[in-house]
């Protein structure tokens, strides 16, 4: 007869190999712990996040929008590129009691000394028809220009790219009722660089991978600075270090499950010598 499963845990040797087997998955558990202590990690922001940098100090056109980049405030000396404006809905602005409202910024394309094309955002405003009224009007211009735009020094945070989303007027893909909204004025539904330049240029241009959001909306008395919530930390995951901590945590339940089928393999033994002897006394 097969005795049962804590007439036989409860004999002292195996009491001694369960207290092996939590003391090694204890040990395993702890070596898991330091690992996902070590694949989450706070990044706080730069401590220089308000200080001006000049843009190209940090990048470069062409090269992708790096994580410590956000929220930057950066300057560079660009001209407007005149005929760009175009209005971004679902913009949220920050309001200094911490409570936020919905609607528009108007954005537009500059080019750098360089020549690169670099996407600013001018301003808010809660209004789609102020927004649109601002691009449609010729004398708006960023810096007060009165014939040609000219090189400018501007100041703002560098913010990345956002995904592409649907072009709401302006252009091909826009239905009958946006259009009637925003007749030839262009219109999007997000700030996505690679979509804003291809709305604004047939031909390939150099571009940088963020936009920036200027300091000031002296772009038009319509429109209201752009407050954001600046980050001021950020968390990272390291894939190694959770599959290292995955690992041990295994291990510790496989140390628990081996002291398991130890006795469950001395009760089949048992159970085997228990059907023998009767047998052999019968013989």
């Amino acid at each position: 007869m097969r005795p049962s499963f804590l007439r036989v845990a409860t004999k002292p040797k195996w009491i001694g190999a369960l207290a092996i087997a939590l003391l090694a998955a204890a040990l395993f558990a702890s070596f898991g712990q330091w690992q996902l202590s070590r694949s989450i990690r706070v990044v706080d922001a730069p401590a220089d996040l308000n200080e001006v940098t000049q843009l190209t100090d940090i990048t470069a056109h062409g090269e992708p929008f790096k994580t410590n980049q956000i929220d930057r405030r950066v300057s560079a000396t660009v001209r407007l590129a005149l005929g760009s404006c175009f209005v971004v809905e679902n913009r949220v602005q920050l309001d200094a009691d911490g409570s936020t409202r919905n609607g528009f910024w108007v954005m537009s394309d500059s080019e750098d000394t360089l020549g690169a094309h670099l996407i600013l955002a001018h301003g808010f405003t809660p209004n789609r028809e102020s927004a649109i009224k601002v691009c449609e009007s010729d004398k708006m211009y960023l810096l007060d220009y009165v014939v040609q735009p000219k090189f400018e020094q501007i100041i703002g945070r560098y913010e990345p790219t956002e995904e592409v989303k649907k072009q709401l007027g302006g252009g091909e893909g826009a239905s009958a009722e946006q259009k009637k909204i925003y007749g030839a004025t262009r219109a999007f539904e997000s700030v996505s660089i690679p979509q804003l330049i291809n709305a604004l240029h047939e031909e390939p241009v150099s571009v940088y991978a963020g936009f920036v959001i200027m300091q000031s909306s002296g772009y038009s008395a319509l429109l209201e600075p752009i407050k954001i919530g600046v980050k001021k930390s950020d968390s990272q995951l390291n894939l190694l270090s959770a599959f290292y901590f995955v690992e041990w945590m295994l291990f510790a339940g496989f140390a628990v499950f081996l002291w398991f089928r130890l006795v469950q393999d001395e009760r089949d033994r048992l159970a085997e010598l228990g059907n023998e002897k009767p047998s052999k006394a019968k013989g």
